[in-house]
């Protein structure tokens, strides 16, 4: 009878395309995050009273042996990037599942990264006419 946690790990490529990483050609691993949040987004809804807390990570860079390859000193990483290390990326998941957070992101930027995305739909809606039928 006890509920148990769930945590994947999605990106902030999920949600957003950010400007600091534009030209790094990432199509296909946003595509493949996205996919995973949807498809937590459905099994949360799919199994609101059953035995999980669903959480999914949404890490901006982090320094792991995907970027430290490229980049052996994490102090020389631009500040546009927000780079996090392991420890960090990690505790502010466990503070988002303690707080039983579903979204868990790790750098401020996500939210400004998002707009774009927020603003294209709301002037497609608007050239299409389309409002909400209250």
């Amino acid at each position: 009878g006890e509920r148990r946690r769930l945590l994947v790990t999605a990106s902030e490529n999920a949600l957003s395309v950010p400007e600091s990483i534009r030209t790094n050609r990432l199509a296909f691993y946003g595509a493949t995050k996205h996919a995973l949040l949807s498809a937590m987004e459905w099994y949360r809804i799919e199994q609101e009273e059953g035995p999980l807390q669903l959480h999914v990570l949404l890490p901006g860079a982090v320094y792991t042996p995907l970027i430290s390859g490229g980049l052996p000193e994490p102090s020389q990483t631009p500040a546009k990037y927000e780079l996090l290390m392991p420890e960090e990326c990690a505790d502010i998941a466990i503070r988002g599942m303690d707080l039983d957070l579903f979204y868990i992101p790790t750098q401020a930027h996500i939210l400004e990264d998002m707009q774009p995305r927020v603003h294209a739909v709301a002037k497609s809606l608007k050239a299409l006419g389309i409002s909400r039928r209250d």
